[in-house]
């Protein structure tokens, strides 16, 4: 098919900065986090944004779901996976 052997980024088209996606993703699961900083290290980002253009070439494949609404999707499912199993 017209995906093998291929490695493809998956995202949002949004420009994400680590610390926000880090409050927010706390935020849902409910755990109060505070953010140490540190001095950057070389390769550090502050926020990230995949590029898509080989994922919407090869495949013809665009995101349709914002990146708040995809986490929370996301967070669900792992949330009710996890609790089946306790």
């Amino acid at each position: 098919p017209r995906a093998s052997r291929h490695t493809f980024n998956m995202g949002s088209y949004e420009n994400v900065r680590v610390e926000d996606l880090v409050s927010h993703l706390a935020s849902m699961l409910g755990f109060d986090v505070d953010i140490e900083k540190a001095p950057m290290r070389a390769g550090e980002t502050l926020s990230f944004k995949p590029n898509l253009e080989k994922l919407h070439r090869i495949l013809e494949y665009s995101p349709r779901v914002p990146l708040a609404d995809g986490l929370r999707k996301t967070v669900d499912w792992y949330t009710k996976r996890t609790s089946q199993r306790m």
